[in-house]
C-alpha cells in the first residue's frame, strides 16, 4: 500500500508541475522527441569520436586520454605523434545546414578555452616543454553512408 501511496504522490506532483508550468500536450510531445533527437546526436558525436581516433592510430599516434575533462573543458581526443602533443576537437554532422563545415563550431571562444585546457593538462602532466598542436576533425557522417573525414591539423595555436 505505501508504494502506490508514494506512486500517486509522484503522479500529482508531475500534474501539479505541468499545470502550474501552463505546458500543453503538445509542448509535452516536443519536448519528449527533442531529448530523442539530443540522443541521437551524441551518439552521432560518439561515433565521430571513434572514427578520429582510429584515424590518430592509423597514423601511428597514440591515444593518451579521450573525452578529457580539464577545467569544465571536454578535450575529446589526446594524442602523441612524433613527440608532439595533439588536442583534438571533433565535430560530426549528418547535414551540410547551409553549406556549413563542421569545424566552424570550433570558434575563438570555444578556441581558446581549448588552449587553456591543454596549458592546465600539460601542467599536470609535467609536459610543459613538450610541442603542441590543436587540430579539428571536422566528419561528415550523412545517414546510411560512408563518412567523410576532413583532418585540419595546426588548425590553430597557442598565443
Amino acid at each position: 500500500m505505501r508504494l502506490k501511496d508514494l506512486l500517486l504522490d509522484f503522479i500529482r506532483a508531475i500534474r501539479i508541475e505541468l499545470t502550474h508550468r501552463d505546458y500543453s500536450p503538445d509542448t509535452i510531445v516536443r519536448r519528449a522527441g527533442a531529448s530523442t533527437s539530443k540522443r541521437a546526436k551524441h551518439i552521432l558525436g560518439r561515433r565521430g569520436e571513434e572514427l578520429a581516433r582510429r584515424f590518430y592510430e592509423k597514423r601511428g599516434a597514440a591515444i593518451l586520454e579521450t573525452n578529457f575533462i580539464v577545467g569544465g573543458v571536454e578535450i575529446d581526443i589526446i594524442a602523441q605523434e612524433k613527440g608532439v602533443l595533439i588536442f583534438s576537437e571533433v565535430k560530426t554532422r549528418s547535414g551540410r545546414d547551409f553549406d556549413a563545415d563542421p569545424a566552424d563550431a570550433v570558434d575563438a571562444e570555444r578556441r581558446a578555452r581549448m588552449i587553456a585546457a591543454a596549458k592546465a593538462y600539460r601542467r599536470w602532466q609535467r609536459l610543459e616543454a613538450a610541442p603542441v598542436r590543436f587540430d579539428i576533425i571536422a566528419i561528415y557522417w550523412p545517414k546510411g553512408k560512408e563518412p567523410v573525414l576532413t583532418p585540419l591539423c595546426g588548425a590553430f595555436r597557442e598565443e
